[in-house]
């Protein structure tokens, strides 16, 4: 419905989402176009009011679960964001429709301190139990850091004896990946994470395919 760029994409019961991005004047939006798919086929876009961003960001990294949307990081106005948004499906109604991004504190992507730890640019991705936020751009620059959620079995972050939301923990040493990379595709295959291109630290594209095996 208009220009984009700088947007997080992610596909959700086989229907199509933009979120946010640049306009083409620039500036971060807040809007969600939503693919209208007839027969199999993408026939369109359109805004859906319900579902625009409490602020606009771009940037960002979406990914799908069996619960709905998740969006991570990005950028605002403001500057870059560690914050965590979802859009749950509300299956009380017929037919179960995805609600309003919320933001969820408890889920602030944070360094191994416990500060804040923004991100743009990076990749989400998700096993299904487990979601994975992928390399990037901090405050320091291209990042070779993952930051792993793992879900229980109804889609839900894990939580510890006391109930308290566990959150992200930050991969360290040979888990991360071998180089920073930031601006990449990624894909899931077999239960592997794939990595393949992006920009490295020198701002310059690269032609590296990086894989792993979550345990």
């Amino acid at each position: 419905p208009a220009p984009r760029t700088d947007f997080a994409i992610a596909s959700f019961n086989g229907t199509p989402y933009v979120i946010g991005g640049l306009d083409a004047d620039g500036k971060p939006t807040s809007t969600v176009f939503v693919g209208d798919i007839e027969s199999g086929n993408l026939a369109g876009w359109k805004a859906d009011d319900a579902l625009a961003l409490p602020t606009p960001l771009s940037g960002a990294a979406a990914v799908a679960t069996g619960t709905g949307l998740w969006l991570i990081g990005g950028k605002t106005p403001s500057g870059l964001s560690a914050t965590i948004y979802r859009s749950v499906l509300d299956n009380t109604v017929k037919p179960p429709v995805l609600r309003a991004f919320t933001e969820q504190p408890a889920l602030v992507l944070r360094d191994g301190s416990g500060n804040p730890a923004p991100r743009q640019h990076a990749t989400a991705l998700s096993t299904g139990s487990q979601i994975f936020v992928i390399g990037g751009e901090g405050p320091q620059g291209v990042s070779d850091q993952l930051f792993l959620l793992t879900l229980n079995a109804i889609g839900e972050p894990t939580v510890d004896g006391q109930g308290r939301v566990i959150g992200w923990g930050q991969s360290v040493g040979a888990s991360s990946l071998p180089a920073p990379r930031t601006q990449f595709a990624g894909f899931v295959a077999n239960g592997a994470l794939y990595v393949p291109g992006g920009f490295g630290v020198d701002g310059k594209p690269t032609s590296t395919v990086y894989w792993t095996v979550p345990d």
